[in-house]
C-alpha cells in the first residue's frame, strides 16, 4: 500500500481530514505526550531558541514547543496547506507559532536560521530523505540541534554524518 505521507499534496479532502484526525489523537495520548516530553527535555533550547519543525501536520508537536522553556518562535513547516489550515486553527491564541506551506527537501529559510530542527516521525514517510536532512543542516545555527523523532535523540552537526548513518539508516532496515 503506498505511504500516504508521501504525497500528502495528492491526497483528497477526506483523507485529509482523516489523518488530521488521527495526528491529534495520538497527540493526545499520554504515552506520545510522556515520548515527546522526554525527548524535549533531553535538548538544550538556548535563550530565545528559534525552532523549526519540518512536516508539522497540524502542528501538535509545534503548539508544544511554542510553550517549552526558552523557545521564542516556532515554525512549522508541512506541504499540505489543509493539514496546516487545521494547525493554525488549532494553534489559535497560541503565541510564537507561525505556520508555512513548503517542503522539507527545498526549505525557503536562509542558511543557519534555527537553534533547534524537529522532523517528528517525518523521516521516514519522505522519498529523498536525505535531501531533507541536508535542509535541515543547512538552516541550523552552528552549535544547533536536530532531532529526528523517528530516532528520539539530537543530533549536533559535530557528528552529523555519523549520527544520521547510524540513527537514520538503522531505522530504514
Amino acid at each position: 500500500m503506498p505511504d500516504v505521507f508521501a504525497n500528502i499534496t495528492a491526497a483528497s479532502p477526506e483523507a485529509i481530514d482523516t489523518i488530521a484526525r488521527v495526528l491529534e489523537l495520538r497527540a493526545a495520548l499520554p504515552q506520545q505526550q510522556q515520548m515527546l516530553r522526554a525527548y524535549l527535555q533531553d535538548i538544550e533550547f538556548p535563550p530565545a531558541s528559534r525552532v523549526l519543525e519540518v512536516g508539522c501536520g497540524t502542528g501538535a508537536v509545534a503548539r508544544v514547543l511554542a510553550t517549552w522553556p526558552n523557545v521564542a518562535e516556532v515554525v512549522g513547516v508541512d506541504p499540505s496547506p489543509l493539514l496546516l489550515e487545521r494547525g493554525r486553527s488549532l494553534a489559535s491564541g497560541v503565541p510564537h507559532l507561525t505556520f508555512e506551506t513548503g517542503d522539507g527537501r527545498a526549505l525557503g529559510f536562509k542558511d543557519e536560521t534555527f537553534d533547534v530542527v524537529v522532523l517528528h516521525t517525518l523521516l521516514t514517510h519522505v522519498p529523498e530523505a536525505e535531501a531533507v536532512l541536508a535542509q535541515a543542516h543547512r538552516v541550523l545555527r552552528p552549535g544547533g540541534h536536530y532531532l529526528p523523532g523517528n530516532c528520539r535523540r539530537r543530533i549536533a552537526p559535530a557528528r552529523w554524518a555519523r549520527e544520521v548513518r547510524t540513527c537514520f539508516f538503522a531505522r530504514r532496515s
